[in-house]
C-alpha cells in the first residue's frame, strides 16, 4: 500500500518523471554517477536525483518475485522519512497547500463574519459570544498561514539556490582543449 501511494504522490507533485510502478533496481552509466556523486545533499532520495538529473532513462519491467527469506529491513518510520525527505527535496507542493489553507480558512472567517452580520441586521438574530469568536480565530488563523507559506516560499527559493546541485549537467563539450575543459570545470 504504501508504495503506490508514494510514488502515485511523487508522481503527482515532485517527480514527473517517476516510473508508475517506482524503482527498486537501476543500471546507470557512469555520467550519472559523476553527476549524483558531486551532489553533496544529505536527506535525500538517491532515485530522485538520479531521476531529477535528467539524463535518458529505459525503463525494465519485470515481474518481482515474493521474498524467499527474512523480512524486510524498510521499517515504517524508514518509509515516512523517505516520503518526507523525497517532498522536501524536490517539491514546493506542500508550502502552496499551507498558503491554500490559509486562504480557505481566512475567507470562511470573512464569509462566517458576514454571515452573522447579515443575520443580525436583516433577521435580527442574536450574536452569540463564541461567534465573533470563531470569526477571529478564522481570520487571524488563516491570515498567519498564508504569511506562513509566503515566508516558506521565500526559504525554499533560497534552498534551491544553495543546494549543492548543479544548474546544468554537461553531457560533453566539443571543440574544446584540455585548458578550456579545466576553466568550465572551475566555474
Amino acid at each position: 500500500l504504501f508504495p503506490a501511494i508514494y510514488y502515485s504522490a511523487v508522481r503527482r507533485f515532485a517527480l514527473r518523471n517517476m516510473p508508475e510502478t517506482g524503482t527498486d533496481v537501476f543500471l546507470i552509466d557512469r555520467k550519472v554517477v559523476d553527476t549524483v556523486v558531486s551532489i553533496r545533499e544529505k536527506n535525500t532520495s538517491i532515485f530522485g536525483l538520479i531521476l531529477w538529473s535528467g539524463f535518458k532513462q529505459t525503463i525494465v519491467q519485470y515481474r518481482k518475485g515474493t521474498r524467499e527469506k527474512g523480512i524486510s529491513k524498510w521499517t515504517l518510520g524508514k518509509k515516512i522519512k523517505l516520503f518526507i525527505d523525497t517532498f522536501v527535496s524536490f517539491s514546493f507542493v506542500p508550502l502552496r497547500l499551507i498558503s491554500l489553507v490559509g486562504i480557505l480558512l481566512a475567507c470562511m472567517g470573512f464569509l462566517y463574519a458576514f454571515f452573522i452580520v447579515f443575520n443580525r441586521l436583516f433577521f435580527s438574530v442574536p450574536v452569540e459570544g463564541w461567534a465573533s469568536l470563531m470569526v477571529a480565530l478564522l481570520v487571524v488563523s488563516g491570515t498567519q498561514l498564508v504569511f506562513l507559506g509566503i515566508l516558506g516560499e521565500y526559504l525554499w527559493r533560497n534552498f534551491d539556490e544553495t543546494r549543492k546541485r548543479p544548474a546544468f549537467i554537461i553531457d560533453r563539450m566539443i571543440g574544446f582543449t584540455t585548458e578550456d575543459r579545466g576553466k568550465a570545470a572551475s566555474n
